[in-house]
């Protein structure tokens, strides 16, 4: 996961999202991965949703600097 300029987005609330929502996918994708490394119980749930709110997220990331391109 990589963050685009988001210098792109012209409207500087709209930049404090992505950037929020950039964050706040990577901090989920890094929980749901350390709970499938280490598989403490009820790891399996817990990863499904972790992962499910990354995607979520990315996509409003995505979302906002394709919307601003």
């Amino acid at each position: 996961m990589t963050r685009a300029d988001l210098s792109v987005i012209p409207d500087t609330v709209a930049r404090w999202r992505a950037h929020a929502d950039f964050q706040t996918a990577r901090e989920c994708r890094l929980t749901a991965r350390i709970y499938l490394r280490h598989k403490t119980p009820g790891w399996r749930f817990i990863h499904r949703l972790e992962m499910r709110r990354a995607i979520r997220f990315w996509h409003h990331y995505a979302e906002a600097v394709r919307a601003a391109q």
